[in-house]
């Protein structure tokens, strides 16, 4: 499989452009459902598109912090290509 995208509704709506890739992303869900779902799940693609953080509290700065760079280590043999939401100044 050339891609995969994981995360929350950005990446799920950037799925609907690359119909070939695997859209695993869900709306709402959080950088620690994401990270679960990377640990839980085979990714056989080399691409991931990731976004992460929009539904996250921003008073959790530093687990999400935390978070973001263990995603980051458990895909680092897939090239990543990471969006982020604007709001989010801590990732």
């Amino acid at each position: 499989m050339d891609c995969v995208f994981i995360g929350d509704s950005i990446a799920q709506g950037v799925a609907v452009y690359r119909p070939e890739g695997q859209n695993q992303a869900v709306q709402g869900r959080t950088t620690g459902q994401t990270l679960f779902r990377a640990h839980q799940s085979a990714l056989r693609a080399d691409n991931v598109l990731i976004s992460v953080g929009s539904n996250d509290s921003r008073t959790r700065q530093r687990e999400l912090r935390s978070q973001v760079q263990s995603l980051g280590s458990e895909l680092a043999q897939h090239c990543v290509t990471w969006l982020l939401p604007p709001s989010n100044e801590i990732i």
